[in-house]
């Protein structure tokens, strides 16, 4: 079986966290920007403490969480729970103290945030990478997203977006959430209503390692990887092709690869999914995620991604 080329996955949940008397904020109704993309994954600039840099848009990771070789850990403050990757490894972590933080039209002031290592990651993204924005950064505010344009949207509210879009959605739905993650309902035969969160800091899909033996016979073909997690530490893994897999009854992907995890830190902190819809999702179009009503809406385009989707998505 050959070995491909490495996946990033940046799955980061702090249970515990020192957040200060300040939340996240918006200065405007709506700000308009561009972002880039490296090796698949979504990187914005954002500033903290007068330091302008890249950061990794990451719907999978809880919070901001600083680089810190960047923003050292301040003596004597560290987490009393600890942290675990998709990787199985746990660790305890220190906290940096953020004088300022903006992105775009989120704003926020004094309070702490976790730092990890993250010289790996800059390594494989080949950028310096000054932190992780999560969700705890616009759990209150409405995205807009289009990836092949390489453009995003941070606003107010849903409603805030009717007058910009010209035709309804192809693909709404309501989602549930789990911890800080957005999950959707996934079949992946023959195993059914699996639960998915949604991650944009994973460059694949993955599932939890419990499930691999229910789908290896089903599966087209195994390959290795090397699965690197929040720990910033490279693990062998393998990934299946599977004929189809199902999202939530909104659309079919034919010939998707599947990749296996470890998921145990997280169901010790009884956030219980089965795995993570990575950023491919975010190819199909024009994406919207409003957090406060659980809504996604979807304006697919014709790529060399939605090609592989089962049915042609049509126009509204």
């Amino acid at each position: 079986m050959a070995t491909l080329r490495a996946s990033i996955h940046w799955l980061c949940l702090f249970p515990a966290f020192l957040s200060g008397n300040t939340t996240y904020e918006l200065s405007s109704d709506w700000s308009e920007f561009e972002f880039v993309v490296q090796s698949k994954l979504i990187l914005v600039e954002a500033n903290v403490n007068d330091l302008t840099g890249y950061f990794l848009f990451d719907t999978g990771a809880s919070e901001l969480i600083l680089n810190d070789y960047y923003f050292p850990p301040q003596h004597g403050i560290k987490s009393e729970d600890p942290y675990f990757d998709t990787n199985g490894l746990g660790w305890n972590y220190g906290f940096s103290f953020v004088k300022q933080f903006c992105w775009n039209n989120i704003k926020r002031e004094k309070y702490h945030t976790p730092c990890v290592p993250m010289e790996s990651i800059e390594a494989a993204l080949d950028v310096t990478l000054l932190g992780i924005i999560g969700q705890e950064v616009f759990k209150n505010a409405t995205l807009w997203m289009d990836y092949e344009h390489r453009k995003m949207i941070i606003g107010k509210n849903y409603e805030s977006f009717q007058s910009f879009f010209e035709k309804p959605p192809h693909l709404q739905h309501q989602f549930e959430m789990e911890g800080h993650l957005p999950v959707l309902s996934v079949d992946i035969a023959p195993l059914e209503d699996l639960r998915l969160g949604l991650d944009s800091g994973a460059m694949m899909d993955l599932l939890s390692d419990r499930l691999e033996r229910k789908l290896r016979h089903d599966a087209v073909a195994k390959r290795h990887f090397s699965l690197l997690g929040g720990s910033d530490q490279y693990h062998r893994s393998f990934y299946f092709i599977m004929r189809e897999l199902e999202t939530q009854e909104m659309f079919t992907l034919r010939f998707g690869k599947v990749g296996f995890c470890n998921l145990d830190g997280m169901r010790s902190y009884d956030i219980q999914i089965d795995g993570f819809l990575g950023v491919n999702f975010f190819r199909l179009g024009q994406v919207l995620i409003d957090y406060q009503t659980q809504q996604i809406a979807i304006w697919a385009t014709m790529n060399d991604y939605t090609i592989r989707l089962k049915d042609r998505i049509e126009e509204k």
